[in-house]
């Protein structure tokens, strides 16, 4: 048997008792071959209406996500996801958006652990970048990278922070610029 339907309208490939509206016990692939360049795509859309019909996407809605399970020997947990979601007030012809990477404690909650930002920012260890890691590559022709720890002070004097730049000698402030 390749496929199955359960009574409660659920599809199973490969597996007999499906637990969700399509579970699959097999690796997927996809290959494309085209002039273009392009490679295959596996995407999710979400709206806030019902199937086939398109209601704007508030400030914060999840947009998709992949879960990652893993087995204890008994049963199958989420031990990691990646979380697309919209992140800002969608317009006409744009949806701003943001991606959770979130990771299982040993208690199996999910913690944030990263996140990329509309604004291209990427937060560590943190939902909020006032409390977060921060980590940004500045844009200026001499700037590598440039680490700030967030909420704890800039300057030398401080004891806070990691500053990286193109010179060896810091500024008035302690930063090398």
């Amino acid at each position: 048997e390749q496929a199955r339907k359960n009574s409660t309208g659920n599809w199973g490939l490969g597996l007999t008792a499906p637990a969700v509206r399509l579970e699959a016990n097999w690796s997927m692939y996809s290959t494309t071959g085209d002039s273009t360049g392009s490679g295959p795509a596996v995407g999710v859309r979400h709206s806030r209406g019902v199937i086939g019909t398109t209601v704007i996407n508030n400030d914060g809605d999840t947009l998709g996500f992949y879960e990652f399970w893993g087995n204890d020997g008994t049963n199958y947990l989420r031990s990691g996801r990646m979380r697309g979601y919209a992140s800002g007030s969608p317009g006409s012809g744009f949806v701003p958006g943001a991606i959770a990477f979130e990771t299982a404690n040993t208690s199996g909650t999910l913690t944030e652990a990263m996140r990329i930002t509309n604004s291209q920012a990427t937060i560590f260890n943190s939902a909020t970048a006032s409390s977060a890691y921060v980590m940004t590559v500045a844009g200026r022709a001499n700037d590598v990278l440039a680490f700030r720890i967030a909420g704890t002070g800039t300057s030398a004097s401080s004891g806070a922070g990691i500053h990286a730049g193109s010179t060896t000698t810091p500024d008035a402030a302690g930063r090398l610029l």
